[in-house]
């Protein structure tokens, strides 16, 4: 398993509390068989779990994609790259990075 972590640096906690929300209903959207401008179909069909971390006393943000291959990682960044004008990323702090990251142990 392999999972793409974006972080993000000095958001606004309303505003990364109304991005969780959007994140959340998109996903369920998703789930329902309907379209949103949230989150790509792509994205979805590429992951396999969505997480959104984030630490309210210094507005730092860990957005987790996971995937099954590391080719569905790339593309999820690639996807999630392209999409970026769909959300207001600069609401959750400064972009700080994204890497592909090998899961060692996944006790599931």
């Amino acid at each position: 398993m392999y999972v793409r972590i974006a972080r993000f640096e000095g958001g606004d906690l309303d505003e990364i509390e109304a991005e969780g929300a959007l994140m959340r209903d998109g996903i369920a959207a998703l789930k329902r068989g309907e379209t949103t401008r949230e989150i790509p179909p792509r994205l979805a069909e590429v992951t396999s779990r969505v997480e959104m971390l984030y630490d309210r006393h210094n507005g730092n943000v860990a957005v987790c994609v996971y995937c099954e291959s590391r080719e569905q990682v790339l593309e999820a960044i690639e996807v999630a790259a392209a999409g970026a004008t769909n959300t207001a990323p600069s609401a959750i702090g400064r972009h700080h990075g994204c890497n592909p990251t090998t899961i060692c142990c996944d006790p599931r």
